[in-house]
């Protein structure tokens, strides 16, 4: 146990640096590039993550298991996943550019889609065939190195992105240097992956077993993929550079938060995966009553004060992003609860369940941000993804009813009555930091008196400690 902490420790670690590290970026960049310069920056990586999933085509967690019950082909099989990954991704490329010019895009921001395309084969962000490289290092549970790779590669983007700045640098050479600078980290981990696996050729292993095994994998990441890049695409159609900088920033600052519940998430998932029955049903209403104390007071604090965020992290000139940000921190507060869902459907071997909900948020993005967009413009983006997230989180509930894993909904209903005292000062007093400040009180209060609960304590019972 011991190591699965120390392993998960340093890939949420990686995880928490790269978020840090977008804020950042949001905060030089924005100031620097202007509205609608950070749109054009922000959407060549919107459009490539669109595409990201099909890259990884769900490979990487089939080369992982069978590395883990196959050790005597663990040449073979990471030779022929690096394989397939190189493939994939080079033809991920070569849909994506394809794409680019059948939606015609005009030239300046098909440059920077082809530049952002090359972060799929080498960058530490997101997903990409750095992914196969690290598959010996999952399999074997020593992610500190890839881990301290991906934050010195981070470190060196903020870097070069500051330096090119200071230099004065139009939007495509920051871009660039900030996808380059993934190179010496990409190589360093190329070769200690070589040494990791020792790749060899055989015949024991077949591309087509793996591939149907991940086929599955593959289309529930990509959907899920897909849902959460439908509102820019719409934007860059029906809205305008400036709208997608806005949105673009408080996309940024709303989702860097999202690491909260799979930080406990993956430290509550072995005990859910090792326990059965009534002892499961138990640890994930633990689980989804602690989610919620976050999740409330986490969207009501930053709707309070999305004005203010905008205006610190943008500058003036990104004042309307206040009004994305009150939207997409409610997307945020359901994507916590159903990161919960998530983890626990895996959990218990339910995880086919996980595509059922995935594809029918991708239908309420799809409708909404084609229908809300052309008319709102930046109003209706954020809705597509808050919209999505909702109902996902409607047939989540639904879905762990039916399989006897109930909500607390006694705990729950105490949390939002706690919420409610905390909207209270949010109406109450004139001034965001005192919203904020005397809000997170009052629901503290309020939420320890009602549970007879503190956090500590909640979080001490879903862990066992």
């Amino acid at each position: 146990m011991g190591k699965v902490i120390n392993n998960t420790f340093w890939i949420l670690s990686a995880s928490a640096f790269n978020k840090a590290s977008s804020i950042i970026l949001v905060l030089v960049l924005s100031r620097y590039l202007g509205a609608a310069d950070f749109g054009r920056f922000s959407f060549a990586f919107f459009y490539v993550t669109l595409f990201s999933a099909i890259a990884e085509a769900g490979i990487t967690p089939v080369l992982i298991r069978r590395l883990k019950t196959e050790p005597g082909l663990s040449g073979e099989i990471f030779l022929k996943g690096i394989i397939m990954g190189l493939s994939s991704t080079l033809l991920t490329v070569a849909i994506l550019v394809l794409c680019a010019f059948a939606f015609g895009f005009d030239g300046g921001m098909t440059t920077l889609i082809i530049i952002a395309a090359l972060g799929l084969f080498i960058s530490f962000r997101d997903t990409t065939f750095r992914w196969f490289l690290e598959v010996p290092f999952r399999a074997g549970l020593r992610m500190r190195v890839p881990a301290l790779l991906g934050m010195g590669s981070e470190l060196l983007g903020l870097l070069g992105v500051m330096a090119a700045v200071w230099l004065g640098k139009g939007v495509e050479a920051v871009l660039a240097i900030y996808v380059l600078s993934n190179l010496p980290g990409f190589a360093l981990l190329a070769v200690m992956s070589r040494q990791q696996a020792r790749p060899c050729r055989g015949s024991k292993v077949s591309f087509g077993s793996v591939l149907k095994e991940a086929f599955p994998i593959g289309t529930a990441n990509t959907i899920n993929t897909a849902y959460l890049m439908l509102g820019p695409l719409a934007l860059y159609f029906f809205g305008s550079m400036e709208d997608m900088g806005y949105y673009a920033l408080a996309f940024r600052i709303t989702t860097s938060v999202r690491i909260i519940p799979e930080a406990l998430m993956h430290s509550v998932f072995p005990l859910i995966a090792a326990s059965r029955g009534a002892q499961q049903a138990v640890l994930f209403s633990r689980s989804f009553g602690a989610v919620s104390l976050i999740a409330l007071p986490l969207a009501i604090g930053t709707m309070a004060a999305a004005d203010p965020i905008a205006v610190i992290l943008g500058g003036a000139g990104f004042a309307p992003s206040g009004g994305a940000i009150k939207v997409l921190i409610w997307a945020t507060a359901f994507a916590f609860l159903n990161t919960c869902a998530r983890f626990t459907f895996n959990a218990v071997e339910l995880g086919r369940l996980n595509l059922v909900s995935s594809v029918g948020m991708l239908a309420v993005s799809a409708g909404i941000a084609f229908t809300l967009i052309p008319a709102w413009g930046l109003a209706g983006a954020p809705w597509s993804l808050a919209a999505a997230e909702g109902f996902g989180l409607l047939v989540n509930i639904v879905l762990l009813s039916h399989k006897g894993l109930d909500l607390p909904i006694g705990f729950i209903t105490r949390c939002m009555a706690a919420a409610g005292c905390m909207l209270a000062c949010v109406y109450f007093f004139p001034n965001a930091l005192l919203q904020v400040v005397l809000g997170l009180a009052a629901y503290g209060t309020a939420a320890s008196l009602m549970t007879g609960l503190r956090p500590a304590e909640i979080l001490r019972q879903i862990t066992g400690r």
